[in-house]
């Protein structure tokens, strides 16, 4: 829930003036990012096939349709994909707001491996640390 809350605000609070479709465009390309971001770090075996499916699978199959609609007569988002594009601040929204969303959920699961772990995780730490359960 929190994520949509900055993928919707922080594009709407840092754009410069923009329309409504740059802002929008902002918002959806953040929102592609941090999924596939999300997906990557919520993984536990990370596969060739897994990463080929997200890589080319989602961000690149977005973006070349971001730019096959811009040319396309019949949608409403002429020359919006160039006009985002032509803008600095568009490339630093969408970095702020997928670092904020991914820096936030590394906090937590950092803090629910540290305060709350998952069966899986205590024993994953005791192989680390070579420890025994039975030990004091």
């Amino acid at each position: 829930m929190w994520h949509a809350l900055l993928i919707y605000y922080i594009p709407l609070y840092l754009s410069d003036g923009g329309d409504l479709w740059s802002q929008s465009i902002t918002s959806y390309t953040s929102m592609i990012f941090v999924v596939s971001l999300k997906l990557i770090q919520s993984s536990r075996n990370m596969t060739i096939i897994n990463f080929l499916a997200i890589i080319p699978g989602s961000i690149f199959v977005y973006k070349v349709f971001f730019w096959v609609s811009n040319f396309i007569p019949e949608t409403e988002m002429e020359d919006v994909v160039i006009s985002a594009h032509s803008r600095l601040n568009y490339y630093l929204t969408v970095i702020c707001a997928i670092s904020c969303c991914f820096f936030i959920d590394l906090f937590i699961d950092s803090c629910m491996f540290i305060f709350k772990p998952t069966p899986s995780e205590f024993l994953r730490k005791l192989v680390v640390e070579k420890l025994s359960i039975t030990d004091p």
